[in-house]
């Protein structure tokens, strides 16, 4: 049996530019998810704050303000990024 594709987002937000990045992505990693992908956002803390409040709990958040993103998507070993 083949893992299901992993797809990790780079959603920008800021106080500048507001939530509508991660909002959008959020919309396309839902409609991935009900198609059996497993989903990850590369997640300072406001993008966190915007997962949690209107993310999936099957949407995975992987903590940037500790590592760095770079290691953390060699971690999470993505087969598609997208990046908004």
């Amino acid at each position: 049996m083949t893992r299901p594709p992993r797809i990790l987002f780079l959603a920008d937000y800021g106080s500048q530019i507001g939530g509508g990045h991660v909002m959008r992505c959020l919309t396309l990693a839902g409609a991935l998810i009900v198609r059996g992908a497993a989903c990850a956002f590369l997640a300072p803390p406001g993008t966190q704050a915007l997962l949690r409040a209107f993310g999936s709990p099957r949407i995975e958040a992987l903590d940037s303000s500790e590592e760095t993103a770079l290691v953390l998507a060699a971690r999470y070993a993505p087969d598609w990024l997208v990046i908004d």
